[in-house]
């Protein structure tokens, strides 16, 4: 049988669940899901609401359905067009790839940074994380280098 994963924002509604059931104050509660989850540990505020809404008589620990707009323009489609114009011209700007995709500025944005992880470095666009590919031709570059340095040190330093 296949082990499923409980998120960590559901574990912790379920022990606030549990602990408010047992009346265990909310000062409490968040001081024992603090020593427990550490960093991940929701915020005071957070678990005073979760608190307040199981003694309130809240059965459901799943988020309520809201109204969010949801993401239009930050699809594959736009995606793939975004890196395939930066890859053919590595200064592009973020208003020229707007006009070019006719998506707005922020979504643009949010494509080149948080979904192709491009940088600007000197107005060139650049991935953040080296390829594999890169990785090895940069240790190929460097082992070479060393190569020739320990072969012939007075000659490699009068270059």
């Amino acid at each position: 049988m296949s082990e499923q994963k409980v998120p960590r924002s559901m574990e912790q509604r379920i022990v606030i669940k549990f602990l408010v059931g047992e009346n265990v104050p909310s000062a409490e509660i968040h001081h024992r899901l603090q020593q427990q989850y550490g960093e991940e540990c929701f915020s005071r505020i957070h678990v005073f609401e979760w608190c307040k809404c199981f003694r309130e008589g809240r059965e459901c620990m799943e988020n309520e359905l809201h109204d969010c707009r949801p993401r239009t323009f930050v699809t594959e489609p736009n995606i793939d067009g975004a890196d395939a114009l930066i890859r053919e011209n590595r200064r592009i700007t973020i208003m020229e790839l707007g006009a070019m995709l006719s998506i707005s500025v922020g979504s643009i944005e949010d494509i080149v940074k948080y979904h192709l992880h491009y940088r600007k470095v000197n107005t060139w666009w650049v991935p953040r994380t080296l390829t594999d590919m890169i990785k090895m031709v940069r240790m190929q570059a460097a082992s070479c280098l060393l190569q020739q340095f320990e072969t012939k040190v007075m000659h490699f330093l009068s270059l």
